[in-house]
């Protein structure tokens, strides 16, 4: 067992993490007076979290094993900085054992449980061993054993039963865990899931487990002191997930009752003093439809969601992760709490999180990477709604990390009102350049069932499934027009600061033949193209057009407002007699607008000059790259012969594995090698049918 470091005060933390948690740290340094080192790699030089530290050093490439995953480097950097302590966040390494040992041995205060205790609990293998010698811990079948073998993890997926669960042993957050429903999935199953694993927290070792339906996912929040005491501070239901990722999270939960609360309190609580635990944990279990709850697995860390536990407490627990590694005990911070009631804290009304992430629902929730043109958070009056956000406008969203780019997270007296808040902030939120699930999110918040507290782990999917977007669906009118003015504005203003005098004071969309309307085309976001005629008068006071959108019956008079400005993302008008504000961005040929009342959409602006006659638009051949990603396997040799459904190569980007399958009998015709980095629309391989 690795010596423990004496507890002291800390007058600097490094921060081994990035993004949003990164500048969640960074908060709570400051409100302690305590300086902060940010960490980052090649990709993330210039993003928020380095310019928000006090320090910030850079610890190398892009790939996460050569950066946020590497050991040695982080501590190199920390000791480098004569930094007392290191903050690991969430993902990354703050469930590694290792690293904590390594900050344990140079002498750095690791603000989280002792090395020993992530091992055990960390691994959800160990964790099983431990608490399946307590009787008063129910646990899910499964098998957490050494043996490894394909073959083995096959044999007891078969004795356990279908479906079946292939989960890594280490790390958390939804990585490295696939179902297999019948016999014939398992191998692709776990070595889809082994892959993830490995990639995401250097560890491909896996457990099995049975795969429990229509449960809900519970889990409490655990605080323990270096004296032996340990809280828990309530529950947070975590039941809305997709891909095993958690999608929505709120506290408390409404299928658990105060007799509920209270058992799974209690057991939470004991779990922690089995492992002599320290610092922020989360225990996490499932919960059937008659009440019996079953041990999943403990996170030996912070929570994403962790903010709604803080919205109900009032408590910050970054900065009682930090007292507490400075050796405080819970009982001088007055949570001491009491063995008939491990909860020290009143839970005040409800709160609700939701995760905005850079992807796209109606492209199978494929990551979308790409420059954040306009970021702008809902301006609301009140301190009930929170953003945690580790991105500005500018930012890049990369292929290495993440499709996270905001947590939303809102609190009421009741949870009909935390929701009210949370969707109008959600609708308020602008994110332009890249697809995201906002429209997603609030579908889930707004749907009859979750509103009455009806729902279980598969809920998104039986109820809220991804819908394609459908070329018969038209746009709304006030998007297009906006659309329109946003290209017009541009052209306005490229021509205003042009050095060409002689064009310098002719209006945008000048022709000789003012009576003939001008058109401009555009593709919509569901792939429909739409024709807009349009007339412009340009006078010292005013700028009005004369808009006949094709498709929808109406023409619109409508008046661009002097306040537009397309630097700044604003464009104002006036449509008839009603007064619109919109978010827009626009970069080349595409257009992004955002309205509160439609949401956001991307739009292309189509040539003036069509293709000519017979002339066709090259289109790729073969299995493509839907987003930029690198090549992690090819399964195939070039030139093999494969049979349907038989895995070509796995393509992973922002932490997520896809496989690509042959989709009929053939041979293979292989174009990439295993750490290409290739991008959105490249071809990977082929297969000539047989």
């Amino acid at each position: 067992m690795e010596t423990p470091v004496v507890p002291k005060p800390i007058a600097k933390i490094l921060i081994a993490n990035r993004g949003e948690i990164s500048c969640r740290i960074v908060r709570s340094c400051r409100q302690l007076g305590i300086a902060s080192v940010a960490v980052f790699s090649d990709s993330d030089r210039l993003a928020l979290h380095v310019t928000q530290a006090d320090e910030a050093i850079h610890i190398g490439a892009s790939e996460s094993n050569e950066s946020y995953l590497n050991i040695d480097r982080i501590v190199a950097a920390a000791q480098s900085a004569h930094a007392d302590a290191i903050h690991p966040g969430y993902g990354f390494l703050s469930e590694n054992a290792d690293f904590a040992a390594a900050c344990e041995r140079a002498g750095i205060t690791f603000i989280g449980p002792l090395s020993h205790v992530i091992r055990q609990l960390g691994s959800k293998k160990l964790a099983k061993e431990m608490l399946g010698r307590d009787a008063s811990v129910p646990l899910v079948p499964g098998y957490n054993g050494a043996d490894q073998s394909n073959a083995v993890l096959e044999a007891h997926a078969k004795q356990i039963g279908f479906p079946v669960l292939f989960k890594a042993a280490a790390g958390g957050g939804g990585r490295g865990m696939r179902v297999a429903r019948s016999a014939a999935e398992v191998l692709e199953a776990l070595e889809a899931a082994r892959t993830e694993a490995l990639s995401a927290f250097g560890d491909g070792e896996l457990l099995v487990e049975r795969y429990m339906e229509n449960v809900r996912h519970i889990e409490f929040q655990i605080f323990g002191d270096r004296h032996g005491t340990v809280i828990h501070l309530g529950e947070r239901e975590c039941s809305l997930q997709r891909r095993h990722q958690k999608v929505v999270e709120e506290a408390p939960s409404v299928a658990v009752s105060e007799s509920l609360r209270a058992a799974m309190g209690r057991a939470a609580v004991r779990i922690g003093k089995l492992a002599g635990y320290v610092g922020a944990g989360t225990v996490e279990f499932i919960v059937d439809a008659a009440g019996r709850f079953y041990f999943l697995e403990v996170n030996t860390r912070l929570q994403v969601e962790h903010p709604v536990t803080e919205m109900i407490t009032g408590l910050d627990l970054v900065r009682l992760q930090i007292e507490i590694a400075q050796g405080r005990s819970l009982q001088s911070l007055g949570l001491a709490g009491t063995e008939s009631e491990p909860c020290p804290r009143p839970l005040r009304g409800c709160s609700v999180e939701v995760r905005l992430c850079a992807e796209d629902p109606a492209n199978n929730f494929m990551p979308s990477t790409g420059a954040v043109l306009l970021w702008r958070p809902a301006q609301l009056a009140d301190g009930n709604v929170r953003f945690d956000t580790g991105i500005r406008t500018g930012s890049e969203v990369s292929i290495y990390y993440d499709a996270m780019l905001c947590k939303i997270i809102s609190w009421g007296e009741t949870r009909a009102e935390a929701l009210a808040r949370l969707v109008h902030a959600l609708r308020g939120t602008v994110a332009l350049g890249v697809r995201t699930n906002q429209a997603f999110l609030e579908q889930l918040l707004t749907h009859p069932l979750f509103v009455s507290g009806q729902f279980d782990t598969h809920f998104i999917e039986r109820h809220c499934p991804p819908v394609a977007s459908s070329t018969d669906v038209d746009l709304p009118a006030e998007i297009l027009i906006a659309a329109l003015l946003c290209v017009w504005k541009v052209r306005a203003d490229a021509r205003k600061s042009s050095l060409s005098h002689g064009l310098r004071h002719v209006p945008s969309g000048w022709r000789n033949n003012p009576s003939r309307l001008q058109r401009e085309t555009f593709e919509c976001d569901n792939g429909r193209q739409v024709d807009i005629d349009y007339s412009v008068s340009e006078s010292p006071r005013q700028t009005s057009f004369t808009v006949v959108v094709a498709a929808i019956v109406g023409r619109y008079e409508v008046v661009l407002e002097p306040e537009t400005s397309i630097a700044a993302g604003t464009l104002v008008c006036t449509i008839g007699s009603t007064r619109r504000v919109y978010s827009v961005a626009a970069r080349g040929e595409r257009v992004y607008v955002h309205s509160f009342g439609f949401g956001q959409h991307a739009l292309r602006l189509l040539p003036r000059l069509p293709l000519r006659a017979g002339q066709v638009a090259d289109e790729p051949k073969g299995y493509t790259a839907q987003m930029p990603g690198k090549v992690i396997k090819v399964a195939v040799a070039d030139g093999q012969a494969v049979s349907k459904g038989e895995l070509l190569l796995v393509l992973e980007s922002m932490k997520i594995a896809t496989n690509f399958n042959a989709l009929v009998d053939g041979v293979a015709s292989i174009r990439v090698k295993p750490g290409d980095v290739v991008e959105a629309g490249a071809v990977l391989c082929d297969v000539k049918p047989s």
